[in-house]
């Protein structure tokens, strides 16, 4: 039987006095790309993902695309495939390729695209690492030049650490008439225990290095995130003002339990919005998000729900209907599982929706309609076992895939993270970087991006996280 926690409204309006208080970000899910677990002798690869769209008009599901995994040696690749529903036939619109060095890191990646009925090359990353660490110093990104069939320079990426391997800078420079122009560099600052506390912005003017914005992080005595402050200059006053601001609160097991935002409107930090999340035996619940208008007001409130073996089986979202007072169902995930493959014992490039403990097989998206719940899209994943590999077989990748949802997304995305804040940059499908953003609190705002895919690259701690998400 399910344990199914409900959110009390009461809970909320309890917790609704935190108007003026900050706010939490998700709790951290473990990410769900590749995974090692030394003493683990069974490995699952995710060979193969289905998805599929339910035709209201036949009554069943039908196949939209698939997604094959293939792992040989050093090298994997990514094969994705749409369905083709004239002819019956799977064709492929994108590849990706990775291959690995002895120590398993990522040193090329090769994206194709399908252009007409073939694929073509469109972007090479090429990464250089410190010594024998997982550091990379030097990102070298190519675009492919198809009337002259070659690879030509796009952008680079230029990393320094310290001697415990934290980052210290970074400078981004992009090709351009034929040579490396500089456009942002970073310095980054920590305290004693390692936790970043401080990042200084400084774009290039076309002279020399302008002085442009400032972070500053302030964390608890157990290492939780509570502060973020951001701060930008100011040409007309000659002074940084400070822009935005995120504060968050935990519980005694250090899990988020609010967090709030504000942003500066005509000389003030005006809230902008305010989630607070909620626990049962230490499993989160639920979690509820409002919004400022002259006061703090319902918005969106998302509930989960396990078995008994503490998988979550479903998520639920729920909007406040203001007419009404009451809240109406919105969307709802549901996730099966028929074995049991421990996430650290997974081996999958695919993007898992936050927060699992195993692995599904299974995961259908519904829309609330006519008072009904309306299935509409389904994911299936398929792993093979292994239990002949050592150890040091399991291909484990210093470039991980990121959870990231909503997917799509309206104004902003929430990426798997942790607490510490991390550098990220939103790439669009012409390879051109968009947005360059510092990630806290697993929060990134993207209202500002016009309709399209994208794809988001983030830097944390020595590692690189990749993921692609729509914007509406």
């Amino acid at each position: 039987m399910n344990k199914i926690f409900t959110f009390l409204l009461a809970t909320i309006m309890g917790l609704s006095m935190w108007a003026q208080s900050p706010v939490p970000p998700i709790p951290t899910a473990q990410n769900s790309s590749y995974y090692k677990d030394s003493v683990s002798t069974s490995w699952y690869l995710n060979d193969s993902t289905l998805n599929y769209y339910f035709d209201t008009e036949s009554n069943v599901w039908k196949l939209t695309n698939k997604v094959v995994n293939s792992f040989s040696g050093r090298y994997y690749s990514k094969i994705d495939h749409y369905y083709q529903d004239t002819n019956n036939t799977l064709l492929i619109y994108e590849e990706r390729t990775v291959r690995r060095d002895s120590l398993h890191r990522i040193i090329v990646q090769i994206q194709k695209e399908q252009i007409g009925n073939q694929l073509f090359p469109t972007f090479k990353d090429t990464i250089t690492y410190l010594g024998n660490t997982e550091l990379p110093t030097e990102d070298l990104s190519f675009k492919y030049d198809s009337t002259t069939n070659t690879w030509e320079n796009f952008f680079k990426v230029i990393n320094g650490y310290d001697e415990n391997g934290m980052d210290t800078t970074r400078v981004e420079m992009s090709w351009q008439n034929n040579q490396w122009l500089n456009e942002y560099k970073y310095y980054y600052a920590y305290d004693t225990n390692k936790a970043l506390i401080e990042v200084r912005m400084f774009s290039w003017n076309g002279y020399n290095w302008q002085f442009s914005a400032q972070k500053y992080f302030t964390y608890d005595q157990n290492g939780n995130l509570i502060e973020c402050r951001f701060y930008q200059y100011n040409s007309l006053t000659d002074q940084f003002d400070e822009y935005y601001r995120e504060n968050l609160g935990y519980n005694s097991d250090n899990q988020m339990i609010y967090r709030t935002r504000r942003t500066l409107v005509a000389g003030q930090l005006i809230p902008m919005d305010s989630s607070v999340y909620s626990y049962d035996n230490k499993l989160w619940v639920s979690d509820t998000t409002y919004g400022w208008k002259d006061s703090w007001i319902y918005k969106q409130v998302k509930i989960y729900e396990y078995n008994d073996n503490n998988d979550k089986v479903s998520l639920t979202t729920k909007s406040w209907d203001y007419r009404s007072e009451q809240w109406k169902n919105y969307y709802k995930y549901t996730f099966s599982y028929s074995l049991n493959k421990p996430i650290d014992q997974c081996v999958s490039p695919q993007e898992i929706f936050g927060n699992l403990k195993s692995i599904p097989d299974e995961m259908i998206f519904y829309s609330w309609y006519n008072d009904a719940w309306l299935a509409s899209e389904k994911t299936d994943y398929f792993y093979s076992k292994y239990t002949e590999w050592t150890t040091a077989d399991v291909p484990v990748l210093s470039v991980s895939r990121l959870n990231i949802y909503p997917n799509p997304a309206n104004d902003y995305i929430i990426v798997d993270i942790g607490h510490q804040p991390a550098f990220g940059q939103i790439i669009n499908m012409n390879g051109q970087v968009v947005k360059n953003a510092i990630v806290i609190s697993n929060l990134l705002d993207v209202s500002d991006l016009p309709a399209g895919i994208y794809v988001i690259r983030i830097k944390q701690q020595g590692r690189i996280l990749l993921g692609k998400f729509i914007k509406n």
